[in-house]
């Protein structure tokens, strides 16, 4: 009996967290090469309310990488890249730019690796980028900075907990908690002391 008790506790403990994140996130990484000595700045146009800056990495290069979760980026990104000139004016890309987009989906117990660095996460236009907020390990709040359509997620260690609380315009909350692994085994030996 108390096997299945401590069967159920654990479910319990594991199903929460569940409720409370996404099981996926898409990660696309962007690089422009080739890029004409006449753009200052490059964003990419993931629809028509959502755009992120790129970084110059280089003379001729821009890059970019970013996190797309669902409940904060829903839509399917068909991107578009945006130069802007000295005189922040808009022009078209050039043909001889080359343009580098790549998508990979990964399930949050796999996003380890990407979440032990800072990285993008790129919200919609639907969210209220007032409401978001990042909780850390130890409560403690921090309002991120938003660039475009994007905020910096900080670096999350190995068995460290953040959570990301947003609302929307229709007055719906969205909570997504990284980091909370459970271990049945170590639930177990606590339930027994």
């Amino acid at each position: 009996m108390r096997k299945i008790t401590t069967y159920l506790i654990a479910t319990l403990f594991l199903a929460l967290p569940a409720l409370a994140q996404v099981e996926s996130a898409a990660y696309m990484t962007v690089r422009l090469d080739s890029v004409p000595a006449i753009a200052q700045d490059a964003f990419l146009k993931l629809d028509r309310n959502t755009w992120v800056p790129l970084e110059r990495v280089s003379e001729d290069e821009f890059a970019g990488e970013f996190l797309l979760l669902d409940g904060l980026y829903d839509k399917i990104a068909q991107p578009d890249v945006v130069f802007l000139d000295l005189h922040g004016r808009e022009f078209s890309v050039d043909e001889g730019v080359k343009v580098h987009i790549s998508s990979s989906t990964h399930s949050l117990t796999d996003l380890q690796a990407i979440l032990s660095d800072e990285v993008d996460v790129v919200v919609s236009g639907d969210i209220v980028k007032q409401t978001l907020v990042l909780e850390d390990t130890d409560g403690k709040l921090l309002y991120p900075r938003f660039e475009g359509s994007a905020f910096t997620l900080p670096a999350i260690g190995l068995g460290e907990i953040a959570t990301v609380h947003a609302q929307r315009n229709n007055g719906s909350s969205v909570s997504y908690a990284f980091g909370r692994d459970v271990d049945i085994a170590e639930l177990e030996d606590a339930l027994d002391i």
